[in-house]
């Protein structure tokens, strides 16, 4: 697995390469970045700033994308099956089509995020945060939301 430092990947960017499959981008900033159709596949992306980035069509299937950081960025029907979100934030994400099917999204934050028409079937939602001190409890048994008088996820701290 290449593990890359920021200037690799900057360089990388700036010459065009778009496919990080298997990759460990661990910790870097790609803020804005134009990703469009980038490769993810099973890439480890912990704690990975992607705030703003447009990643419309990205494939990010099987990738661990835990405590990353998604605000504000595009994710219109990007592929994350098979991946975990767990503990990252999405608020204000565009996610309409994305694919999310079987995808670990433990204490994830999608306040005021866009999911329309995006394919939750099997995906592991509890503790996920969908809208200002909302969270969604009990998926086994069906999907319901309640009040979260916390306003945090333990398991995420």
């Amino acid at each position: 697995m290449k593990k890359y430092t920021q200037e690799e990947l900057d360089e990388d960017l700036g010459n065009g390469v778009r496919d990080f499959s298997g990759c460990d981008l661990s910790g870097l900033d790609l803020r804005n970045a134009y990703l469009f159709k980038a490769n993810f596949f099973r890439a480890y992306l912990f704690e990975v700033n992607f705030d703003g980035a447009q990643l419309s069509e990205a494939d990010f299937r099987y990738a661990v994308l835990v405590k990353s950081n998604f605000s504000r960025a595009n994710l219109v029907e990007a592929h994350l099956a098979g991946a975990n979100l767990s503990c990252s934030n999405l608020t204000e994400a565009n996610l309409r089509g994305a694919n999310f099917y079987n995808a670990q999204l433990f204490g994830a934050n999608l306040e005021a995020a866009n999911l329309r028409d995006s394919d939750l079937r099997g995906a592991e939602i509890q503790g996920a945060i969908f809208a200002p001190g909302w969270k969604i409890v009990n998926f086994a048994q069906g999907l319901k939301i309640v009040k979260d008088e916390e306003h945090h996820i333990r398991h995420c701290e």
